[in-house]
């Protein structure tokens, strides 16, 4: 069967105050992928893509790079710190030096000589890298195609070496499938070869214009305010005539490299079927064995073994590619090996003449990636349906509590996220005061059980800020997202994982330290010690505590009495207060979850509200 594979010319061009013309882009050609709003994610990850590095000198070994090749892990950093969220790992296999003086003076990656370049000493199973000098004269980056085989980078702009900075991670985001936020927009150079299908505002059209990514807003690519990272024009409209206000810290847009910071979940969800589905990437994928092999639209002829972790599934439409019936031909001599079920769904056969075994080897299955520290695999999530009481003494009555409380859900993007209020009372030991009605604040988190993380959903920078990552080992530092960007968390590290015996829970115990004295607890299940909407907050036993933790209306978490006040305590208090009546009227069950023009909405009954729980009218 034919397939159509994309040639494209992905190119950075800096300049000294915008970072327009960053990244020249010719998509002449039909993308299977291109128009899926949203792809079927059979498998979520994880994927783990090889790369390998090659650092351009001249061609008598001299010419001084901007790091040494003992430094490539600050490139590495980077693409895991903005594809991890996305469930896609990067490894490095390796590194080279290419000494030549031709390439090492190439003015930009737009240069003739750069497909000689990306054929120099290239991998067949790696994702190739060029690290080009920091001399070169135009700021620059270049990918092979999207989805693509190796990318080249190099240049300084505005004091960032671009070879480790989120512009690599804006190349490598071409090669695993995706296109920049403006792409089809007419404000891109003719050169482009672009489709000339601007996405608009309201993202009506989000499925078959733009980027084929619905919860990136639309994007004209004029220029970015480079000092703020702020949208400053007021003119640029769509044919509908809407205002556009682009995502300004995306890592696809043209924006200056010190305002990328993220990747969407719908990008993620691109990648990854990409990865699934594109031979140029399944070949560059780690040694790691994936979870889940899916196997059509294949002829075996030869000798091959096909391996999976936990299931090699077979069979004419078992993904979103290419349908075709899976046939091991005469003479060939195939093996299905995986570690808990092979499936051979309709369209698999083998013929006459052929050898086909399959065998569960269950000491291949995944269970963990970290098994050397744990001893007990079973997850125990932190979001289901929970309440949380936490007590903070501070120096003198009255004593502050908080109740946190799991009040249903709602859709923001494309993940369902817990809604999460906190209600802060005052607990007197002598004294209740139901006239006064309690702080509230709400939160927005989910939990990827499978990766073990727990994110919280930042409304100022609109995306999912990583709180805990319960898959660390021990040396791990403490993890840190980068809106929080606090440098003393850089200074925790995991001591310890233990189990700890609960209110008839085991559970595992992460204790991060610094030095000698400060440390930072987190529980699984329970979250940190202190505050589990705190993950870095210090653990001060004499100052706050989480109290008691409830799900299904169950006590799975209790530390007894903290200044003279329980559990029951706090929920007498809180009752009185009426606040807990607010909580039984929202019941996870009753709240729908719709999206309308990009803003998340909650449908109770017959009314629609913002997340802020202001009321829609129709």
């Amino acid at each position: 069967m034919k397939r159509l594979f994309l040639l494209i010319v992905i190119s950075v061009h800096f300049v000294s105050i915008y970072a327009q013309y960053f990244c020249h882009t010719s998509s002449d050609y039909e993308n299977r992928l291109a128009r899926r709003d949203s792809p079927s994610r059979l498998y979520e990850g994880p994927y783990y893509m090889r790369v390998y590095f090659h650092i351009i000198k001249k061609t008598d070994g001299t010419g001084p790079y901007s790091f040494s090749a003992d430094n490539i892990s600050s490139c590495m950093q980077v693409l895991n710190q903005d594809f991890n969220p996305h469930n896609i790992y990067f490894i490095n296999v390796g590194m080279d030096y290419i000494e030549n003086t031709d390439y090492y003076n190439m003015e930009s990656t737009d240069s003739p000589l750069y497909d000689n370049l990306i054929n120099t000493n290239a991998q067949t199973n790696a994702i190739d890298i060029y690290l080009l000098p920091s001399s070169m004269t135009y700021a620059s980056g270049k990918a092979s195609g999207v989805p693509g085989r190796a990318l080249a980078i190099g240049g300084v702009m505005n004091n960032f070496d671009l070879t480790s900075s989120h512009a690599l991670s804006h190349e490598m985001g071409h090669c695993l499938g995706l296109f920049h936020t403006f792409h089809g927009g007419t404000a891109e150079p003719s050169s482009y070869n672009d489709p000339g299908c601007p996405e608009l505002v309201n993202g009506s059209n989000c499925s078959d214009c733009g980027d084929y990514v619905c919860d990136t807003p639309a994007d004209p690519f004029p220029h970015f305010d480079i000092n703020g990272c702020i949208w400053n024009n007021t003119s640029f409209k769509d044919a509908n005539n809407q205002l556009y206000n682009p995502d300004t810290r995306q890592i696809m847009a043209y924006v200056p490299v010190d305002c990328m910071d993220h990747l969407s979940y719908g990008q993620g969800s691109r990648m990854r079927e990409h990865i699934a589905t594109e031979q140029i990437l399944q070949d560059r994928q780690g040694s790691s064995l994936l979870p889940i092999v899916y196997v059509q639209n294949k002829q075996f002829s030869g000798t091959e073994t096909v391996r999976a972790a936990n299931s090699v599934i077979a069979g004419r439409n078992v993904t979103s590619g290419t349908i075709g019936d899976v046939n091991i031909l005469s003479g060939a001599n195939v093996t299905f090996e995986a570690g808990e079920n092979i499936l051979l769904k309709p369209g698999f056969s083998v013929s006459h003449g052929a050898s086909f075994t399959a065998t569960i080897n269950h000491s291949m299955a995944r269970r963990n990636s970290h098994t050397e520290n744990i001893t007990d695999n079973n997850y125990l999530p932190l979001l289901e349906n929970t309440y949380w009481t936490t007590i903070s003494y501070y120096f003198e009555p009255p004593t502050m509590a908080s109740v946190y409380a799991n009040i249903g859900d709602t859709l923001i993007g494309e993940k369902i996220h817990n809604i999460i209020k906190q209600y802060v009372i005052n607990v007197n030991d002598a004294t209740v005061y139901p006239d006064v009605t309690p702080s509230v604040t709400t939160f927005y988190m989910y939990e990827d059980i499978e990766s073990k993380r727990v994110y919280q959903y930042d409304e100022s920078y609109k995306r999912d800020v990583l709180m805990y990552d319960f898959s660390v080992q021990i040396g791990d530092k403490m993890p840190i997202d980068s809106i929080r960007n606090q440098a003393t968390d850089t200074l925790f590290v995991l001591k310890e994982i233990s189990d700890i015996e609960n209110s008839g829970y085991t559970r595992k115990q992460y204790t991060f330290v610094h030095g000698t004295s400060d440390s930072i607890v987190w529980i699984e299940g329970i979250g940190n010690y202190t505050n589990f909407t705190v993950p870095y907050a210090t653990k001060r036993p004499e100052m706050s505590r989480i109290l008691c933790v409830q799900k299904d209306d169950n006590t799975v978490y209790d530390t007894g009495i903290f200044n003279g006040n329980t559990c029951e305590d706090i929920e007498d208090i809180f009752n009185n207060y009426n606040a807990i009546s607010e909580i039984k009227d929202v019941h996870p069950s009753a709240a729908i979850k719709i999206l309308r023009d990009g803003q998340v909405l909650i449908l109770r009954g017959d009314k629609i509200y913002t997340l802020q729980g202001i009321e829609i009218k129709e």
